[in-house]
């Protein structure tokens, strides 16, 4: 009895045949596919499936966080003004 085999993508990645769990690094925040393809027991590849990925930012690259940081830099510069003063 022959094991399936199983090849994976990620769209503008070349297929690979993993030995055990796809890991993907530095992959930059945007929306992938995610491609699947495996044998059944004959040795036939099946059909392509697919699933969408969306890899949001970190929280310190949001927009929240962008407006927290001029938000604290203000504050700084306010409260370091009344010191001097």
């Amino acid at each position: 009895m022959r094991t399936g085999c199983k090849a994976l993508m990620l769209i503008g990645i070349m297929w690979t045949l993993p030995a055990g769990l796809p890991i993907i690094p530095n992959c930059l925040q945007g929306e992938y596919v995610f491609q699947l393809r495996a044998t059944n027991e004959n040795g036939d590849w099946g059909d392509v499936r697919e699933m969408e990925i969306i890899i949001e930012p970190p929280f310190w690259a949001t927009w929240w966080a962008y407006f927290i940081y001029v938000l604290l830099a203000i504050l700084f510069m306010v409260s370091s003004e009344a010191v001097i003063a």
